[in-house]
């Protein structure tokens, strides 16, 4: 029961992980296309900055829009669904040509405000609910750690080494669970298409990363806590 519960809290914890740090990756390359939007408007209002054409400016559009279109397919068609317009005429997240032809227009500007737009659909609900199943994991975590201390406490055990043993051993997993999150987003984000599976592994990967790392901790800090006992006696 033990091991189920662990394993599926990993799980859960790394899905949750992965979802937000996809998410951030998201916001970051929408950011980045809005800032293009805008500053080809600003070239076509004269107000760009120096040595920026139209045509460099429309390239700029593009090449971000494209950079979505690669990466994050899935959560584009989301935020389209959202959408009131016909999937068919696009909108300006999902079509840089239409992008670019609302710029042009200073009548339409608030469509231009696209991190909004992905705030405000299905996709940013689901980024903040991924935040708040993940502090809720670590919650879980921490309150069963705080158990085991508890426990040795009122068997007059040694709850100084277990209070060692859990917060070390909760420190360096959760760590290693962050860093193989990272590493492995990052990975991911360098291939052309990122298929679902690939996402599903990095889950799975972050788990057991984390697991591993807490088992050879618990296994090992005992031992680190006796050694610096150890030394402070003669301190």
């Amino acid at each position: 029961m033990v091991m189920l519960r662990d394993t599926t809290a990993a799980l859960a914890g790394s899905a949750a992980s992965v979802h937000g740090a996809r998410g951030n990756a998201f916001s970051t390359l929408v950011a980045h296309y809005q800032d293009t939007v805008l500053a080809y408007r600003d070239v076509m209002q004269g107000k760009g900055a120096p040595g920026v054409t139209p045509a460099s400016a429309g390239q700029a559009i593009h090449a971000a829009a494209a950079n979505m279109q690669k990466k994050f397919q899935y959560e584009l068609w989301m935020v389209a669904l959202s959408q009131k317009e016909p999937l068919r005429k696009g909108t300006a997240l999902t079509n840089s040509t239409r992008a670019m032809n609302i710029a042009r227009s200073s009548r339409h500007i608030q469509k231009l405000q696209l991190t909004s737009v992905t705030q405000a659909t299905a996709l940013g609900r689901f980024s903040k609910y991924g935040k708040v199943l993940g502090n809720g994991l670590v919650l879980v975590d921490v309150g069963s750690r705080v158990g085991n201390i508890h426990n040795e406490y009122k068997a007059d055990g040694d709850w100084e080494r277990e209070l060692f043993i859990e917060s070390s051993s909760f420190a360096l997993s959760a760590g290693a669970g962050i860093v193989a999150v990272n590493v492995g987003t990052t990975a991911l984000m360098f291939l052309t298409v990122a298929t679902p599976v690939g996402w599903i592994g990095l889950i799975v990967t972050a788990a057991a990363v984390s697991m591993g790392m807490n088992h050879i901790v618990k296994g090992e800090s005992g031992g680190w806590y006796d050694y610096i006992m150890d030394k402070l006696k003669f301190l």
